[in-house]
């Protein structure tokens, strides 16, 4: 597989966007599989989530995951050469001889990136306290202060930094705000380091600058 991972709020759902452009297989639904605002028949909530995390977040349901993970992520047909996004220090759960390659999605402004990822915990809790509903990451974030936030983002870049040496995987990490700078020039880098020569025009067009 390659795995496209990161911390969270780091620009991975654009980078499935991007690799979706540049020809390559995703495994993963387009939408909002893992949050409680979509379960919700509320506007004014998805319209919330809409303006904090634009696009979809092409995640594969956390129920599929894990069983995926049981299974010793097999069979290899599912996800030999296509992006699997995963965020979570459950990438430590994967068996290093599935990761072809690794494109790290993160982000310089790492007080912004808790930040963000906080605003988008807090809208998920108070979906949970109006529907009755919970799931893995609402009962995660509750309780979870600004600071907390921030230690499980550090806690998760750890675990994949481990992997990633300890595996020699090779590995390119693109930020999310050189994305939004030079689309161009990283989306090239991209492109090479998947090997492929597909045009990158889509790609670098769909990259909204104005974020």
């Amino acid at each position: 597989m390659i795995l496209v991972t990161g911390a969270g709020r780091c620009g991975s759902s654009l980078m499935m966007q991007t690799l979706e452009l540049l020809d390559v297989p995703l495994v993963a639904p387009v939408g909002n599989c893992n949050t409680l605002v979509w379960q919700s028949d509320s506007v004014e909530y998805q319209e919330r989530w809409k303006e904090m995390n634009p696009g979809g977040i092409y995640e594969l349901p956390i129920d599929f995951l894990l069983e995926y993970i049981r299974n010793g992520w097999t069979p290899e047909e599912f996800h030999k050469g296509k992006a699997v996004k995963f965020l979570s220090n459950l990438v430590t759960c994967i068996k290093p001889e599935v990761i072809e390659k690794v494109i790290l999605c993160s982000r310089r402004d790492r007080d912004r990136q808790a930040e963000s990822q906080y605003d988008l915990s807090q809208l998920e809790l108070e979906v949970a306290e109006a529907t009755g509903l919970d799931n893995i990451y609402t009962i995660n974030y509750r309780d979870k202060t600004l600071s907390d936030i921030r230690k499980g983002q550090d806690n998760t870049l750890d675990a994949i930094y481990y992997v990633i040496g300890k595996n020699d995987i090779p590995t390119i990490e693109v930020y999310y705000e050189d994305m939004l700078e030079n689309p161009e020039k990283e989306i090239d880098c991209i492109a090479c380091f998947l090997e492929t020569n597909v045009d990158i025009t889509n790609a670098v067009n769909n990259v909204r600058t104005d974020k």
